[in-house]
């Protein structure tokens, strides 16, 4: 693919990953990981809020709100795990070096 040679994304010398692709890598984990996430925590949320069970409220929401309101509160989970996201995992590959 085009993204792989791009020079941004090369190997070095030593055939180390450079530090650019754990960003990127780590961004795309945590967009990946709050969307995966976000249904079930706004699930929880209603039935923490609500009472009654998680198929409850699944239904409920969807015929109430829409299959989008299942994403309710995507941005401020993303900008929760994101910081953590992009810090540790370069973090992790730059230990993983040494």
């Amino acid at each position: 693919s085009r993204l792989a040679r791009h020079p941004a994304f090369a190997r070095d010398e030593d055939g180390a990953e450079p530090f650019s692709l754990h960003i990127v890598t780590s961004v795309i984990t945590g967009v990946v990981a709050t969307t995966v996430a976000a249904p079930f925590d706004t699930i929880k949320s209603r039935v923490m809020a609500r009472g009654g069970n998680a198929w409850t409220a699944l239904r409920s929401l969807v015929a109430r709100e829409g299959p989008a309101a299942l994403l309710a509160g995507w941005w401020p989970a993303y900008c929760r795990l994101a910081p953590h996201a992009i810090l540790t995992f370069p973090l992790l590959e730059q230990l993983r070096r040494l």
